[in-house]
């Protein structure tokens, strides 16, 4: 008896002991693999954050050159109105305007200022005589900093969000230009570390007793990009490694593994279901009126794709429609979301001369062999004209807009119109949409919620507004939620066509035909627009 309880003992110790060993040599493989998989992550971040810092270097210092070369009145109007353009057609700037005797004389946030605006002496002067201010105040956004440069009496002012799609997470970063004075090291953007100075200034990895870092100095021009990390960041961020790691020597492995089993039978649940409502015409279709601004009718709609699971519940499309781009069924959402709505709306489209139905679809679709064969071949089906139909493509997919190019003009040539959806929320300009061919932009409701605001990008509406009015762009403007908005823009430039709840809410079929039938007279046009896929409105 004895015998088998020191046994039973001396299991229970071995097993502790070997699983002590075993989380101890996990814990210590897992922390070498996680620090070395940072160091790494850092330095692609800091290269992408400089590349990101090169092309807004170039562009500033080509606008800061072009604003050296106008001949118009210092300050004027029209000089004012060419500097907004400059800015628009730009990715990264934000502001730009004349200083001199330091202080600001105008710029196109501010207009011509009553009283100049005084600024201390810049942080540093580069190398090329360009002067650098980190931190004016009048130029901060919710607490962002922009960075300003001057050449001579002209100055530009970067986006304080100049870097906000570059994904940092969970690294801090630091834009520093050295002093070519007194070779110290200064931070533009970010906070600067607690790490040597020469570091921040010499490309290559670095790690002390508490950070990791990793640092990208431009080939082109002054600055420097530092990434960094904390090592207690770095091993709590990636802390799944290092208790996967510990976890085979205990029950975490266990808990692990029902964790993962129940995600994917969940995931699997929601797939299949998915699958059955594709199978089964489960999708819903409802519409939202488009209204012609200066007659305030009805000529159009956008059709919102819904589903409810088989519990009745509501899934946002922000979770089916990802969840059908990694099954590979977008596709077929595309087809059923354009078949019901030909179904729902083909009178219309075969009545109405310049009645137009336009298909959202991602990038890798609109690049892909099937959807110029399905536009046309449930067109001819539902006896629909080409030019009835438009596809409609978020601005964030423009960004492969070389691959977009050929795949835009094929579609142009068989009758196909292609809308930008969400425009002004990326980094694209007017003439870029232009150099691929696009017949019309919505203009993103970001924009329109400032109207009536103090906000800076208030002013910048009315100019996209002109410059795709001058491009001969249909423009739509979403989000009009207020009269006043409504009448905003009624008495601004351009013809403009709008939606929002101010006008209508999404309703289903029947109700939008009734409402179009009674709403729209004989002849009058209608623009349709089918969300394949959805936003949630």
């Amino acid at each position: 008896m004895c015998k088998r309880k020191h046994r039973a003992q001396l299991l229970i110790a071995q097993f502790f002991c070997l699983a002590s060993i075993g989380i101890g040599v996990g814990y210590l493989t897992a922390r070498a693999f996680i620090l070395d998989q940072a160091e790494r992550d850092l330095l692609k971040t800091a290269a992408s954050l400089m590349a990101r810092s090169d092309a807004a270097s170039e562009e500033a210092r080509n606008v800061l050159t072009a604003m050296r070369a106008t001949r118009l009145h210092s300050c004027s109007d029209d000089e004012l109105s060419y500097f907004g353009m400059l800015v628009f057609r730009s990715r990264y700037l934000r502001d730009a305007g004349r200083i001199s005797d330091g202080g600001i004389d105008c710029s196109i946030a501010m207009g011509r200022t009553k009283e100049r605006i005084l600024l201390r002496s810049p942080a540093l002067v580069q190398p090329d005589g360009t002067a650098v201010y980190p931190r004016i105040p009048v130029f901060q956004v919710n607490g962002l900093s922009a960075v300003t440069l001057q050449a001579g009496g002209d100055y530009v002012t970067f986006s304080p969000h100049l870097m906000d799609s570059v994904e940092t997470a969970p690294a801090h970063y630091v834009i520093t230009v050295p002093d070519p004075h007194n070779h110290q090291t200064d931070g533009v953007v970010g906070t600067l570390p607690n790490l040597p100075g020469n570091d921040l200034s010499q490309n290559g990895l670095g790690r002390t007793g508490v950070k990791l870092y990793a640092t990208v100095c431009s080939k082109r021009y002054y600055n420097c990009v530092t990434t960094y990390v904390s090592i207690k960041e770095a091993m709590r961020i990636e802390r799944r490694y290092w208790l996967g790691a510990i976890s085979s020597g205990g029950l975490a492995g266990t808990i692990v593994a029902f964790l993962i089993l129940v995600y994917n039978r969940r995931h699997r649940v929601l797939a299949q279901q998915f699958r059955r409502a594709l199978q089964k015409d489960k999708l819903r279709v409802v519409y939202q009126p488009i209204i012609d601004l200066e007659s305030r009718r009805v000529v159009g709609a956008e059709a919102l794709v819904r589903w409810q699971d088989d519990f009745g519940e509501d899934v946002s499309p922000e979770v089916f429609i990802p969840l059908a781009e990694r099954l590979g069924l977008i596709g077929q959402v595309t087809r059923a979301v354009l078949r019901q709505s030909l179904r729902d709306l083909g009178e219309l489209l075969r009545n109405q001369a310049h009645f137009r139905l336009s298909i959202n679809v991602v990038a890798e679709e609109l690049t892909g062999p099937d959807l110029l064969p399905l536009l046309e071949r449930e067109a001819d089906l539902a006896q629909v004209s080409h030019q009835s139909l438009a596809v409609e493509i978020t601005e964030g997919s423009t960004g492969c807009h070389m691959a977009l190019a050929d795949a835009i003009s094929r579609l142009r040539e068989k009758g196909f119109a292609i809308y930008i959806d969400d425009f002004g929320t990326g980094y694209s300009s007017l003439s870029y949409l232009r150099d691929l061919s696009v017949d019309a932009i919505k203009i993103d409701r970001s924009f329109t919620r400032t109207i009536g605001t103090q906000a800076v990008t208030v002013s910048i509406l009315p100019q996209i507004i002109e410059m795709a009015d001058s491009l001969g762009l249909q423009i739509i403007v979403e989000g009009v939620e207020t009269l006043e908005q409504a009448d905003y823009l009624a008495a601004g430039p351009g013809h403009l066509l709008v939606q929002g709840w101010y006008f209508g809410r999404s309703m289903g079929s029947q109700e939008f035909c009734s409402l179009f039938e009674q709403a729209a007279p004989s002849g009058s046009t209608l623009t349709i627009s089918v969300a394949s896929v959805a936003k949630q409105h």
